[in-house]
């Protein structure tokens, strides 16, 4: 299976050839994905099934609509893969890092199509990491000091739940001269499979567009100190463009969010400029079914044990995958992700996020294959009743911790 998806993200393949082997594969891929799906799960305590399109109150008082399906278990792996390529005297020459994909929805057909979607998404540019995969080559003379040539593509879900699967990340080229990186994003609709436009995604009001276009520009203001002193005419000029396009936007679990690359509205040293609508300020804007479920909070927790509790609900691998650590939920948590990463002094660095899951409930149990170290190189994080809990997991005298 990993040779498979190495295929369909190698760096020495165009897209084109890439979509090619993605159906040639398709059918070894579905039938993986069909076995390794979890089947649909009960649902949540904490959902409201009642009709999509009703509304209700929010803490603010406003009402907003919300998603009012199941909530069932969708949970995303994306653990880290390197890939080097050595030179005849073992010098590593060329490295690539990028993610295979386990999407597990109730519908595992959905999830197979959905998943070879976003590998070619994952692909990125697939032409220009081959060029610079030759000119490594290339450029290579035995001499020392070398600094390999690297071609990085690492997303991670901003929001995940039983309607949408929104993704956002970077692409990153270095090569001997400079660094390049570029901010990535893409969005699913769960339900049909879909990859989305920000157009898709709009309400049928004629209105639409320009509400939105007006509350990007609400957004900005906050930040038009730091702005050119022209950015809204640039994001205006761009507006058209961004509504046909499925990437410089994203959901997050607080809104839609717009962004814009170094320089485009700001001087570069202000980096990427994010403008966050929230769901508060896009009812009429947004089509009700693309508005989050309503949560009923509980105080459920994560116990974490070097032999399982209960049946595995997901497996997890990560780099290097020492030990099986057996994560299993205390009652319903919502929005787990599981972050590797690095220390640089006490400071933790995220690598890339490998797990995510909307909901686990009583009895859940992730396998996560790692190796954990006293410093902790792995984040856990999930919300519950008393807002977001954050945990490092590491290795204690009598087995794994949270610390």
């Amino acid at each position: 299976m990993k040779k498979l998806i190495f295929i369909l993200l190698g760096v020495t393949l165009s897209v084109s050839v890439a979509c090619l082997l993605a159906f040639a594969v398709y059918s070894q891929l579905s039938g993986a994905l069909l076995a390794g799906a979890s089947e649909p799960s009960q649902s949540a305590e904490t959902a409201v099934p009642t009709d999509p399109a009703a509304t209700a109150a929010t803490s603010g008082g406003e009402t907003l609509p919300v998603s009012r399906l199941p909530i069932e278990t969708i949970s995303l792996a994306m653990p880290i893969v390197t890939e080097q390529d050595l030179a005849d005297d073992g010098e590593v020459v060329f490295t690539a890092t990028f993610q295979d994909v386990i999407l597990s929805l109730p519908d595992s057909q959905l999830a197979a199509a959905v998943t070879l979607d976003l590998l070619q998404q994952l692909d990125g540019d697939a032409t220009k990491a081959a060029a610079l995969q030759a000119q490594a080559y290339q450029d290579y003379e035995g001499q020392e000091g070398w600094e390999a040539y690297t071609h990085s593509i690492l997303l991670s879900a901003q929001r995940l739940d039983t309607s949408v699967l929104s993704l956002y990340g970077t692409e990153s080229f270095a090569d001997a001269v400079e660094a390049q990186s570029s901010y990535i994003s893409v969005s699913y609709d769960l339900l049909y499979g879909t990859r989305l436009t920000l157009s898709d995604v709009l309400s049928e009001e004629s209105t639409a567009a320009d509400a939105l276009e007006a509350a990007i520009l609400s957004c900005l203001a906050e930040q038009a100190e730091s702005l050119y002193e022209d950015y809204a005419a640039t994001v205006q000029e761009g507006f058209p463009s961004l509504l046909s396009a499925d990437s410089g936007w994203y959901f997050s679990a607080e809104g839609l969010a717009v962004y814009y690359e170094p320089y485009t509205l700001a001087p570069g040293g202000l980096g990427v400029v994010v403008a966050e609508v929230p769901y508060s300020s896009l009812t009429g804007i947004l089509l009700d079914a693309y508005f989050p479920a309503e949560l009923d909070w509980t105080s459920g927790s994560i116990s974490v044990s070097d032999a399982a509790q209960a049946e595995i609900t997901a497996e997890v691998p990560c780099e290097p995958a020492v030990q099986a650590v057996y994560l299993t939920a205390e009652g319903a948590v919502y929005n787990l992700s599981l972050t590797q990463g690095h220390r640089i002094g006490s400071r933790f660095v995220s690598d890339a996020v490998v797990f995510q899951a909307n909901i686990l409930q009583y009895g859940d149990c992730i396998c996560l294959y790692a190796q954990l170290s006293e410093s902790g190189e792995l984040l856990l994080r999930y919300q519950n009743a008393d807002g977001w809990q954050e945990y490092y997991l590491a290795a204690g005298d009598s087995g794994p911790i949270l610390q």
